[in-house]
């Protein structure tokens, strides 16, 4: 598996591998750190993002990038980037006032 899927769940290895190499690659509490972020994501743009660096890594550069604004594009047939968002968005609006 190439490095740069590691950070995402999921993939050939099993959850124990997964933590293993974080453990060994990452210090302290930055393992815990990784995985709130990812978990804090939605899960379809987390999907996406995994099937895009698996095809990025086949592609010519033209390609990678036009594959990366359709994956982009996909990301909005769903209501899950208006759900992502709403929390940052009221925070956002609340240290505006």
């Amino acid at each position: 598996m190439p490095a740069s899927e590691l950070p995402f769940p999921g993939g050939s290895r099993r959850g124990a591998q997964h933590s293993d190499y974080l453990l060994r690659t990452r210090p302290g509490g930055a393992v815990e750190q990784l995985l709130g972020a990812i978990l804090a994501c939605g899960p379809r743009a987390i999907r996406l993002q995994k099937a895009l660096v698996r095809e990025w890594e086949d592609l010519p550069l033209s390609q990678a990038i036009a594959r990366g604004i359709t994956r982009f594009g996909e990301a909005f047939q769903t209501d899950e980037p208006k759900r992502m968002m709403a929390g940052f968005l009221a925070s956002n609006a609340r240290r505006k006032k």
